[in-house]
């Protein structure tokens, strides 16, 4: 006697675009982990244009008021760096970070109900973000480590440098998202080996 057994395959489309939202989201969260507010901001932006579906919780990203507050906040962390304004510590930053990176996460994983994004998003996005971040802390210019005449004394990773690199690396998320896990793997590498070379250089000295 032959029995059929009958299986149940997931639909095709749905699962791509699950995968690309999960993609996206993991690019998003490690341009966090360079810059907290950049990713929030450009993810606004593009949810106001229509250019992205985010969860209906994080409409408003792309609410004039966010947006502004957004943009303000980017400008002074980028600003903050180079003059004496007072910035949050390491530890701060990478609280931030790893929050940037769990809300950008959690805001492209439409496809799946909130208490689901916010378990997955939440944790792989601030995973994913302290990822990034983790290495470039000690690598970082602050504002003490300017001279008078504008350049960075012991440090490695410059405020603007740092900025374009988020903006670059979320713009190419949104639009490139089934590339976003290996430039994840390229912006961890990039990293880590940033982290080796300075801590070489500190050690020849």
């Amino acid at each position: 006697m032959l029995v059929l057994v009958e299986t149940s395959m997931p639909d095709i489309p749905e699962t791509v675009s699950l995968l690309l939202t999960i993609f996206t989201g993991i690019g998003l969260a490690s341009a966090a982990g360079l810059r907290a507010f950049v990713p929030l901001l450009v993810l606004g932006v593009a949810a106001r244009l229509e250019r992205v579906t985010v969860l209906e919780s994080f409409a408003v990203l792309g609410s004039t008021p966010v947006l502004v507050v957004l943009g303000l906040l980017t400008l002074a962390e980028l600003v903050g760096r180079h003059r004496t304004l007072p910035l949050p510590g390491r530890g701060a930053q990478s609280v931030l970070a790893a929050l940037a990176g769990g809300a950008v996460a959690i805001a492209m994983l439409v496809d799946l109900s909130l208490g689901v994004a916010l378990l997955v998003g939440g944790s792989g996005g601030a995973a994913v973000a302290l990822a990034v971040q983790r290495p470039l802390s000690g690598l970082r210019c602050e504002a003490a480590s300017f001279g008078a005449y504008g350049k960075a004394d012991g440090c490695t990773v410059t405020p603007a440098g740092e900025a374009a690199s988020s903006l670059l690396v979320s713009l190419l998320a949104l639009c490139v998202p089934i590339a976003a896990p290996m430039l994840v793997g390229a912006v961890i590498a990039g990293s880590i080996h940033m982290r080796r070379q300075h801590g070489r250089r500190r050690a020849a000295v």
